[in-house]
């Protein structure tokens, strides 16, 4: 099911001239920890085969360095504080090629 949604979510955006990104945002260490290789590939893996069109970008910033491990960045093991957003949205940005 969750293929099917974002197929047709990127089908949306393809229509609309507008360019799809798959992004996972940084998570916790704490967090990211316990999502085992088998559990990482039946949530990202089957979900990135299944995507029909080839040419859209995913970025995954789940186990990034410059996130995961700095406590001042987590409001708590899911979500980004005020100052990790601003952070990882700098970064995002920067890596669709939107800043410099």
């Amino acid at each position: 099911n969750n293929t099917v949604i974002i197929n047709d979510m990127i089908s949306f955006c393809i229509e609309r001239e507008f360019t799809p990104v798959l992004v996972i945002p940084p998570m916790h260490h704490s967090l990211s920890n316990k999502f085992t290789p088998k559990i990482r590939k039946i949530l990202f893996g089957f979900m990135l085969d299944g995507i029909k069109n080839g040419n859209v970008k995913f970025l995954n910033y789940m186990d990034d360095e410059r996130f995961c491990n700095d406590n001042s960045l987590f409001q708590d093991a899911f979500f980004l504080n005020e100052k990790g957003a601003k952070l990882f949205t700098n970064k995002l940005l920067f890596d669709l090629g939107l800043t410099q």
